[in-house]
């Protein structure tokens, strides 16, 4: 079951351009569905189907810590506005992993619940 809260994460994904040179978009992107076992990103290129991306949530200016995806499909936008990458974690997402940040946790606590990170 999906979770429709809109989020933004910051993405780091390999692909090629249309001459097939492989770059690296680093940027932050729009979450589109997420749930414990698959994830949906907007990114402006498509990586292959295959391909690893990482992903960090990001909450008032602060990032989870990593979550390693596999590229299982994209969908091009209508007129160009970028694609729909279907992932699946490496590891599976635990609820408390989409439960970010901890319910009652203040500034200062997330920087201990990220591990001082």
């Amino acid at each position: 079951m999906f979770d429709r809260i809109a989020r933004k994460a910051w993405v780091v994904a390999p692909f090629e351009d249309e001459s097939g040179n492989l770059s690296t978009f680093s940027n932050v992107a729009d979450v589109a569905e997420i749930s414990t076992d698959e994830l949906e990103i907007v990114l402006p290129n498509t990586p292959r189907v295959g391909m690893h991306l990482s992903l960090q949530f990001l909450h008032g200016g602060q990032r989870t810590r990593t979550i390693v995806a596999k590229v299982t499909a994209t969908e091009r936008l209508p007129e160009d506005t970028g694609w729909r990458v279907h992932c699946m974690p490496v590891k599976p997402l635990t609820k408390s992993k989409l439960d970010y940040p901890p319910a009652g946790a203040s500034a200062g606590r997330l920087a201990s619940h990220r591990g001082g990170q």
